[in-house]
């Protein structure tokens, strides 16, 4: 299988918004929270006995429901995963996009 390209836009996009969860979450939103998504989202904590970062599951609940305020030419679903997957990265692309440092 080939390496998976992101378009540049669609980055910058899911960069913007990848913290738009912990808004949604302390409106208590509660709507938005993907809780399927947890295990593959959040991170364990370093004892092991629970997820942290919980705001992902609230980013990714709120991006999958503005999918149709996205114009055509944006990947919604790509802008979504980077967004949403910052804090455990699978893909070496959401690898990058979490080891960003601002100078």
């Amino acid at each position: 299988m080939g390496k998976r390209h992101f378009r540049y836009e669609d980055v910058v996009i899911a960069s913007l918004l990848h913290d738009i969860g912990k808004f949604i979450q302390r409106a208590d939103k509660k709507k938005y929270k993907r809780d399927e998504m947890e295990g593959q989202l959040c991170k364990l904590a370093y004892n092991g006995n629970y997820y942290t970062h919980k705001h992902v599951l609230f980013t990714l609940g709120f991006l999958e429901s503005v999918y149709d305020t996205f114009p055509a030419d944006y990947n919604h679903r790509d802008i979504a995963r980077l967004a949403a997957f910052h804090h455990n990265p699978s893909h070496p692309a959401d690898q990058r996009t979490s080891s960003f440092k601002i100078f």
